[in-house]
């Protein structure tokens, strides 16, 4: 997607990163309708206690590294690695000699992964993705909730292909029929017929892939066009709606309302005036007890 000149002429100012300067740990919390996301920040050997997520989620390290403790053993991560958890797995962290920075995504509406175990994916592989991430939460203030959660996405299916890698080849074409949901004109019948499959065939094995269905992601490349667009104040709502394949301004004003609780001219007073990139940065700052 081309960058527009709104934002060529407003480039985000450095990120503001918490410290921990007193020696303990700081976090700082913000939500996508399917996503909760907390970015950690570690003094140097500090061990976190035992403890369990509810939903399955993965941690990101950004910054330095950390020592993973489980039943099954321990597994050091360094800047670029993930891991993702089962929900419900006891575990423990402890950060090494420089610290560290991470950010833990806990999906309660995506992926349905059904894995029972831990999945560790290095940086080389994971990297990429991670410093795309990073961008969108820290850098760009642009990256909407559908940009945040196409990232999660991507890592989840990432943990999915290293954790079965026969039926990550065996369903490797519909990689070309998620791309095609940039456009949202092509019917099920229309993208089955592109797979040369059923469409029963299709939704059940793109839901099992990408822990979503095929509307659902549509309706976050919707989200995420319009919400490029309304960063740029030349282009009328209605000329959004058409390009983010609404069927009218009010149907993208439903939509808004419903998954993001706020409607598109809020939304794009708010892009407009933002100084402030970080996802975070409107977020209350709280030391972890």
């Amino acid at each position: 997607m081309e960058t527009t000149q709104h934002e060529r002429n407003h480039q985000p100012p450095a990120d503001r990163r918490p410290n921990h300067s007193d020696g303990n740990p700081v976090i700082r919390c913000a939500r996508t309708p399917s996503l909760t996301i907390a970015e950690v920040t570690l003094p140097p050997n500090f061990r976190v206690p035992k403890h369990d997520h509810e939903p399955p989620h993965i941690v990101v390290v950004l910054d330095g590294a950390i020592r993973d403790h489980t039943r099954a053993g321990s597994q050091d991560l360094t800047a670029g690695w993930i891991r993702y958890s089962p929900g419900a797995q006891t575990h423990f962290v402890q950060s090494l000699e420089h610290g560290a920075r991470v950010v833990i995504l806990e999906a309660s509406g995506f992926p349905r992964l059904d894995l029972a175990r831990s999945v560790y994916v290095n940086g080389e592989i994971a990297g990429p993705i991670v410093e795309h991430l990073q961008e969108q939460l820290f850098c760009s203030p642009f990256a909407s909730p559908a940009d945040v959660e196409e990232s999660a996405i991507a890592l989840f299916t990432m943990v999915r292909t290293q954790s079965r890698r026969g039926a990550a080849l065996r369903y490797a074409w519909l990689n070309d029929i998620k791309e095609r949901l940039a456009d949202p004109s092509p019917s099920l019948g229309g993208l089955a017929a592109i797979a040369g499959c059923h469409p029963t065939f299709l939704s059940r094995t793109f839901r099992a892939t990408y822990g979503v269905s095929i509307g659902e992601y549509r309706r976050r490349k919707q989200v995420q066009t319009a919400w490029r667009l309304l960063a740029d104040p030349g282009v009328p709502l209605s000329v959004v709606a058409a390009r983010g394949g609404y069927t009218d301004q009010s149907h993208m004003t439903r939509t808004f309302r419903r998954t993001l609780g706020d409607t598109p001219g809020a939304i794009r007073t708010r892009l407009i005036a933002r100084a402030v990139p970080s996802w975070f940065a409107s977020h209350e700052v709280s030391v972890l007890a």
